[in-house]
């Protein structure tokens, strides 16, 4: 009997650690600032795309407004800087968020090319490498950006 017990105590160690060790390799809640949760929340109703990843506020390198990160098993990050999204209209910050989901979701390169709208020359991308030179521009050409984005 007493080898029952032992095999009875082992076999519950076994369980709690194999329960332990299954909920410590997944994820399934990902943080996303509040700050910037709306304009996920967005890009998710207007694409359809669930954002399955953490969309954060962090202290980057002020050379940086927005970071996406991919790592070697699939799973990404996006940070954006949270210096530059005190100082930005809101309208930018929606184009940085915007940008870097084009990154990792969707799978975007930059696009630097500029065409005439509007009466002006604005990026022809969301994906332009730099945060948009004009947020009445960015505001007047929103519903093309939105467009562009998901059929380049």
């Amino acid at each position: 009997m007493e080898i029952l017990g032992h095999s009875r105590s082992l076999k519950l160690t076994v369980l709690v650690l194999c329960l332990m060790l299954a909920s410590c390799g997944s994820k399934s809640e990902h943080f996303i600032s509040p700050e910037i949760a709306d304009h996920v929340r967005l890009f998710e109703s207007m694409y359809g795309i669930k954002v399955d990843f953490d969309v954060v506020m962090s202290n980057l390198d002020k050379s940086y407004v927005g970071m996406c990160t991919e790592w070697s098993d699939g799973s990404k990050k996006i940070e954006i800087s949270a210096y530059y999204a005190s100082i930005m209209p809101t309208e930018l910050i929606e184009e940085t968020v915007l940008h870097e989901l084009g990154h990792c979701v969707l799978g975007r390169d930059h696009d630097d090319k500029f065409i005439r709208r509007s009466g002006s020359w604005i990026p022809k991308s969301i994906m332009y490498s730099y945060v948009h030179p004009s947020s009445s521009l960015y505001n007047l050409n929103k519903e093309w950006y939105y467009s562009e984005l998901i059929n380049p």
